[in-house]
């Protein structure tokens, strides 16, 4: 059996945006098959939860060995000193920002500590977060381990996109330059990883289009998803739409922003009765928000919202990652209403297990569409159940960890 040290970025407890659930998900199903310990960080504002997290992570992932977490500020919120310190020694060492604010003393103390002490085949990244340790670890102990770098998205192209919403402004600048540092970063990650798992083979491509020299690198594992423990039935929902996700995510919250101003007062004129639903952390960031929405912050539960849910909208126009609360809709039987970036890396087809559209009048449209017609609205969701669990379902995920497992 391989042993696996994984270092992660958070503790994957509460499941509260995409990244915790593939973390956990990749976690589930490669403890089948290795001895896993799980190292990982956790901010001072999260301390109070800290017994509650691990009691209830470590339920759901009984074979893997959770270690506490480093306590580290992450700069949330932090003082502008503290950032820009930050900022400035990503800079000088050529990485992003996101990658030189989570350097800590603690976390490369304890990693070494474990490798000293175990034997690893496996150093597995999650995320690019972490990576750092790469730099600081002394080379000889990386010697005789693998390293696999857990790609969720490209991070360069959100920074783009942020740039471009930020424009020439001091703000903008400083962005730019991290732009510069993470595209170099980057590849240099891609370069030292032994193997890189991708979640969608669409990010797979980018990356090697990006940098051809990896492509024998590239190992498609997509996220598996077990059944819904309740399913909606949107036959007999009311005239209420839903939206699940980090708000203030940039790509998120710029997509949402479209909606509501270009989107949802055409839905309204149409459907005068109409309610939207956003659910996610940082919702402070639309308000104030037209009549008939609703901005909650993160739930324990969705079923509930779910069970209401006529239709599940996904506004989004750039990112390179899978889409996460498409898969969690569809696993439900809500039916989806995207554009196209909004479903890219899922290999759906457009009209049989979602709606798409990029054009404001056509994505509201559709909404209205599925708020009328009650039989459309079981069609969709009876195709994208069916969807989920023909390339999402959990016994795929033998296959692919048998492959994976051979590789290294």
């Amino acid at each position: 059996m391989k042993r696996i040290l994984y270092a992660s970025m958070q503790l994957p407890w509460p499941l509260d945006n995409g990244q915790k659930f593939v973390t956990v998900n990749d976690l589930t199903y490669l403890s089948r098959y290795c001895a896993i310990d799980l190292v990982s960080f956790i901010d001072p504002i999260n301390l109070p939860r800290q017994g509650e997290s691990l009691a209830e992570l470590r339920k759901r992932l009984p074979e893997v060995n959770i270690l506490p977490p480093v306590v580290h500020t992450i700069l949330h919120g932090g003082l502008i000193r503290h950032k820009l310190s930050a900022f400035l020694r990503g800079q000088l060492w050529r990485a992003p920002f996101v990658v030189s604010k989570y350097q800590s003393k603690g976390f490369v103390k304890l990693i070494t500590k474990l490798i000293q002490s175990n034997h690893y085949q496996i150093l597995f990244i999650d995320h690019l977060q972490p990576s750092f340790i790469l730099d600081k670890l002394p080379h000889q102990l990386l010697a005789e381990i693998k390293v696999i770098y857990r790609a969720h998205d490209l991070f360069s192209e959100t920074l783009t996109l942020y740039a471009r919403e930020l424009g020439f402004s001091p703000a903008g600048i400083a962005v730019r330059a991290d732009l510069l540092a993470c595209r170099g970063y980057e590849r240099r990650l891609w370069q030292r990883a032994d193997a890189i798992f991708t979640v969608t083979r669409r990010l797979g491509q980018l990356m090697v289009e990006t940098l051809p020299a990896i492509e024998n690198k590239i190992v498609y594992f997509p996220v598996f998803v077990e059944p819904a423990s309740c399913r909606a039935a949107p036959e007999r929902a009311g005239p209420r739409l839903l939206y699940v996700g980090t708000v203030h995510y940039p790509p998120n919250l710029l997509g949402l922003k479209w909606f509501l101003n270009e989107c949802w007062p055409l839905i309204r004129r149409r459907v005068p009765g109409a309610q939207f639903d956003i659910v996610g952390r940082g919702g402070e960031a639309l308000l104030p928000v037209p009549d008939g929405v609703r901005v909650h912050h993160y739930v324990e539960s969705l079923d509930a919202y779910y069970q209401e849910a006529a239709a599940f909208v996904v506004p989004l126009f750039s990112g390179s990652g899978i889409r996460l609360k498409i898969l969690d809709a569809l696993n439900h039987g809500v039916p989806v209403v995207s554009t196209r970036a909004g479903y890219a890396g899922l290999e759906v087809t457009e009209g049989e297990e979602l709606l798409v559209a990029d054009d404001a009048p056509g994505f509201a449209e559709h909404v209205c569409k599925l708020l009328e017609h009650p039989t459309e609205r079981r069609r969709l969701a009876e195709r994208g159940l069916a969807f989920v669990e023909r390339n999402h379902g959990p016994d795929l995920a033998l296959k692919a960890l048998d492959n994976v497992l051979r590789i290294l």
